[in-house]
């Protein structure tokens, strides 16, 4: 699958979560069985288009595997487990969390990636961005300096993909965190959630996010 996209985006280099590249980003997590996790999620909605993310499934949360990551990539911290499914098939967006996200997928996507140290003032080069192919049933952890957003899909029938965060991530802020005299930061979206979104994006600009993504709105043809 990797060839053939590749193939149907010459444009774009399409990294393997194999590859060395993706260290700087995040880890392959080979040593964890995921098959129940996976089972569960193969049963979660999936829209007919568009996305739809749910944070937290107490069937996904009351897995053995959640419990393992929750202590060995969390440090026992609440956290809660959902799901991001859908059919997206470009960038969009970027967010990060400044503490660490697990993803799976019951089929093969691709995740465009940045790092914050990266950022130029609250600005983001997508000449900066990193595609990387991610095989079904691959566990993977990205440091909390990554940025990323909803998976791409590499076929017509969409994606499902687990997301494991510290828990109460992307839940709604207060409309004034602080006294009347001091702005809230204009990349903060979220509890735990900061984003920028690319100008083409309008229903997430419409919604407050800084239009701070420089450059092509990249898409995965499939």
């Amino acid at each position: 699958m990797l060839q053939q996209i590749r193939e149907l985006n010459p444009k774009l280099q399409i990294f393997s979560v194999s590859d060395p590249t993706f260290r700087d980003y995040g880890q392959v997590l080979a040593d964890i069985d995921m098959a129940a996790p996976l089972k569960a999620l193969a049963k979660k909605p999936l829209p007919a288009e568009g996305n739809i993310y749910v944070a937290s499934d107490n069937e996904l949360e009351s897995t053995d595997a959640a419990l393992w990551l929750r202590y060995e990539i969390f440090g026992g911290m609440p956290v809660e487990v959902g799901y991001c499914n859908g059919h997206s098939s470009q960038l969009n967006c970027l967010e990060w969390h400044n503490a660490p996200e697990v993803n799976i997928a019951t089929d093969d996507i691709v995740l465009f990636l940045g790092r914050t140290p990266e950022l130029q003032g609250d600005r983001y080069r997508v000449e900066d961005i990193k595609a990387f192919f991610v095989p079904r049933g691959t566990c993977i952890s990205i440091f909390g300096t990554t940025m990323h957003f909803a998976p791409c899909r590499t076929s017509e029938d969409g994606f499902r993909c687990l997301v494991m965060l510290l828990a109460d991530v992307n839940t709604d802020l207060p409309e004034h965190p602080y006294a009347e005299d001091r702005a809230r930061p204009r990349t903060l979206f979220k509890y735990g959630k900061w984003l920028i979104a690319h100008p083409d994006n309008e229903r997430f600009v419409a919604c407050g996010a800084y239009p701070g993504i420089v450059g092509e709105n990249l898409t995965i043809a499939i």
